[in-house]
């Protein structure tokens, strides 16, 4: 059974756990993952398997706010995964940064850190002010030999590796180009409003199938434009995967990801 076009639209108002404070937690973008190609060569060839190499990843928010935190994921991976240095800045054209814009991210304090197999990682707050509908650029170095990830593998968006660290690059004009996202979960940001997330969840339909690459023309980001003109105070995420079925779990070969029964609480809860 595929996953109907009809889709699912989750509306999860965000929950403040500790003391009264205008400052809440929300999730802005996150990305679904799929299980890694089983076949190493396979992974070499997409550019899966990386080694003394920086990724830089480009999102696109739906709501601003004042800082933000990155969630990362060793979602499917077998084995513990070694981030050398992480970076975040605001996207210019390609894979160029905003001049000043650049921050070193840290998880519990380090700038070097592991996330351990199948697990997910948050960061400490980065105090950077990030306007809705805008480009983040993340950057991961990955010193040791690794597979990827926590793979989304149909971004329709471009992102960009390159050899040795390049996390805090003005711009990587050599890089290598694919269109997956690796390692990355999602990004919050904090708000000030009574804001929440809108979570859309399906197959193809939602992930972008067929949108063009680097234009954010899935129709979850035009949902969130029509929100923010609306002034609604409301982000949205997409958890789709191109091909994913409610019941069965695809073909590992072709990448669709886990049933959306198992997944669910995972990317829409």
């Amino acid at each position: 059974m595929r996953l109907s076009s009809a889709l699912i639209l989750l509306c999860a108002v965000s929950l403040s756990i500790a003391a009264p404070s205008p400052t809440r937690w929300i999730a802005s973008w996150a990305a679904a993952a799929s299980p890694q190609l089983p076949d190493e060569a396979e992974r070499a060839k997409g550019n899966l398997e990386l080694e003394n190499q920086t990724i830089r990843e480009i999102v696109h928010l739906s709501l601003g706010g004042s800082s933000i935190r990155i969630r990362l994921s060793n979602q499917f991976g077998n084995e513990t995964v070694n981030i050398g240095a992480a970076h975040v800045a605001t996207c210019a054209e390609g894979a160029a940064i905003v001049p000043g814009s650049d921050h070193v991210v840290t998880f519990s304090g380090r700038t070097n850190f592991a996330i351990p197999p199948n697990a997910p990682l948050l960061s400490d707050p980065v105090d950077l002010n990030v306007a809705p509908e805008s480009n983040l650029c993340i950057s991961l170095f990955l010193p040791k030999k690794t597979a990827a990830a926590g793979i989304h593998y149909d971004a329709r968006q471009k992102n960009y590796l390159v050899t040795g660290d390049g996390t805090a690059a003005p711009d990587l004009p050599k890089a290598t180009t694919i269109t997956h996202w690796l390692f990355l979960a999602g990004v919050d940001v904090a708000s000030s409003e009574s804001a929440g997330t809108v979570v859309a969840f399906g197959d193809s339909i939602t992930d972008g199938a067929a949108s063009t690459v680097d234009a954010n023309h899935r129709w979850p980001n035009m949902l969130a434009e029509r929100l923010q003109a609306a002034h609604r105070g409301l982000a949205v995420v997409d958890g789709g995967i191109g091909g994913n079925r409610i019941l069965h779990d695809a073909s590992p070969e072709v990448a669709f990801g886990v049933n959306a029964l198992s997944r669910f609480e995972r990317d829409a809860l």
